[in-house]
């Protein structure tokens, strides 16, 4: 009976002490199973506000663009068999310029990796949707005049060109995907993938036509001298018309690099300069008309405010010092 009594006695200190082994596993397991859980949902990083520009190329598009955008216009219907596009000519064709202005946030959701973070963005831009010039010139020698060393030759120039031109301000948002080395240190650098969707606001389109005559004269041989008299304007016809409307999508590789202005200022250590280019394949769409496909590159600085600037770790020389952390 007493053999009994022990052994039981020793059955149960034994599942006691497995029992309580066992539990405190669990709880183990369930806090670093649950670590990601107690992270926010959502970590804002960082807010920045930023300006810049774009250049894009333009003018490849022909004067059906116009009639279909303004089918009131009389330029637009207007004879242009002896006027050449000159938007056709150069080997990069018309290269245009427009405006963009903003302000993103970056953020970090749950689990996501500390190298990586999410941008969102608001942006105002000018946008040249397309630019179209035809002109014809015609020159008559009308005299030649035996000067000392050579000859002085005048002509009379004809010049007639038209001027088709698309702007719209445009309002779109951005959602990117970013990459990016160690913020705590000085200069830091980042890439990624993003993508803008936008609608035109208000778009113009101006049109014009003008005449123009003068006198040209140059010399030959030794003369030098060249100079215009005698011009004059016949003709100046502008029209200008509301544009239809536009929707805009915008794939972008972004590349850019960013600078600390301060590690231990409780203010500059939050301030951080941004610049940023971006490659972009630009698709536009306005309403009632083909689409527009065209490569564009953009160009940005401004100011990041940090939220969680970099902690600076004093002491001695080592490659601990400059700990990430947000």
């Amino acid at each position: 009976m007493k053999k009994l009594t022990a052994l039981l006695l020793l059955l149960s200190g034994t599942l006691a002490a497995q029992s309580d082994t066992l539990r405190s596993h669990y709880q183990q397991n369930s806090v670093r199973d649950s670590s990601c859980g107690k992270q926010p949902c959502v970590k804002i990083i960082s807010v920045t506000v930023s300006g810049g520009g774009q250049i894009y190329r333009t003018g490849f598009q022909d004067i059906t663009l116009f009639r279909e955008a303004a089918p009131s216009s009389s330029l637009a219907f207007a004879d242009l068999s002896q006027h050449g596009n000159s938007m056709f000519s150069g080997l990069f064709g018309n290269l245009n310029s427009g405006t963009m202005k903003g302000v993103s946030v970056n953020l970090r959701f749950g689990c996501q990796k500390k190298f990586s973070e999410t941008r969102f963005g608001i942006y105002h831009s000018t946008l040249g949707v397309s630019t179209q010039n035809y002109f014809y010139s015609d020159r008559i020698a009308i005299d030649t005049t035996p000067v000392p060393g050579g000859t002085l030759v005048t002509d009379s120039v004809f010049n007639s060109s038209y001027s088709f031109d698309w702007y719209s301000d445009v309002l779109a948002i951005e959602a990117a995907w970013i990459v990016r080395s160690n913020p705590a240190r000085i200069i830091s650098v980042h890439s990624g993938f993003g993508m803008f969707f936008g609608m035109a606001v208000n778009g113009t389109i101006q049109n014009s036509f003008v005449e123009s005559s003068y006198l040209r004269h140059s010399g030959t041989g030794d003369v030098s001298t060249s100079y215009v008299t005698d011009f004059t304007t016949h003709t100046d016809i502008q029209e200008r018309f509301r544009a239809p409307g536009l929707f805009f999508t915008s794939l972008n590789i972004p590349i850019g690099m960013n600078i600390r202005l301060g590690k231990r200022n409780p203010f500059l250590r939050h301030v951080v300069l941004h610049y940023e280019y971006q490659g972009q394949l630009q698709i536009l769409v306005p309403s009632g008309m083909d689409v527009q496909l065209r490569t564009a590159s953009g160009f940005n600085a401004g100011v990041k405010w940090m939220i969680h600037p970099p902690k600076n770790h004093h002491g001695g020389k080592g490659k601990h010092n400059h700990k990430h952390h947000e």
